[in-house]
């Protein structure tokens, strides 16, 4: 299977997708039916009254939001031609995969309690959900070719949907008292300075880990431009 579209200088606005392997997109496919699977059984038990939230409260979450992206952008790499692709496509699944990396990390770090870091007790959504996920995206970020550059201008446009979020809930939670995480719930927090503490620790994370996916998708493209011939490597 070769790729379709015509070789261009790398750092050209046009990238070069290397084709991606069967097991690839059945391992996408596989996991976005799972994260799908996930959501839907969240929500109805939210709609049923089984869980002790709201469907509206649910999808507030930061990890329901990034589940959702990561399928769509599996399913549509799964599916979709790689010469079919446009040009931004690379920027959207770093994305993904930067949202679920710092789904699990945050789960784990600030969320989860400390026995759950090795068990495997929790439900298969939240299994799926803060574990599958964000290993799933963060390999297929990191083992997918494409042979194309970005700039600095990428990281920080993953930052903006976090920020917006971050923006979005605290407002919220003034209005109505209801906050999705316990750190920004000045009563759980320990007053607005533990908010503010907690809160900036997240987000300097989320500009770690930002600069730190981008990276990995720089050598990526380094290794696949070292490596590319008239007839591109098969690694996906």
């Amino acid at each position: 299977m070769q790729a379709t579209r015509s070789p261009a200088p790398v750092g050209t606005a046009t990238p070069v997708f290397h084709p991606a392997r069967p097991w690839i997109r059945v391992v996408r496919i596989v996991v976005a039916v799972a994260i799908l699977a996930a959501l839907v059984t969240n929500t109805v038990e939210a709609v049923l009254g089984i869980s002790d939230t709201t469907p509206i409260r649910l999808w507030s979450y930061f990890t329901l939001q990034s589940n959702l992206v990561l399928a769509v952008i599996f399913l549509i790499g799964a599916f979709v031609a790689q010469d079919r692709l446009p040009a931004w496509w690379d920027t959207a699944r770093g994305g993904a995969a930067f949202y679920m990396t710092m789904t699990g990390i945050i789960y784990v770090v600030l969320i989860a309690p400390p026995e759950e870091f090795l068990s495997w007790s929790l439900s298969w959504t939240g299994i799926v959900q803060h574990r599958i996920g964000p290993w799933a995206a963060f390999l297929d970020w990191a083992l997918v070719w494409m042979t194309a550059k970005a700039g600095w201008k990428r990281p920080l446009s993953w930052l903006v949907y976090p920020i917006l979020f971050l923006i979005a809930a605290m407002v919220r939670g003034a209005i109505t008292g209801w906050y999705p995480y316990h750190f920004l719930d000045p009563l759980q927090a320990g007053g607005w300075g533990g908010v503010a503490t907690l809160t900036g620790v997240v987000v300097i994370a989320f500009l770690v880990m930002a600069v730190v996916m981008h990276l990995v998708g720089r050598l990526r493209t380094a290794v696949a431009t070292r490596d590319r011939s008239p007839t591109p490597p098969r690694a996906g």
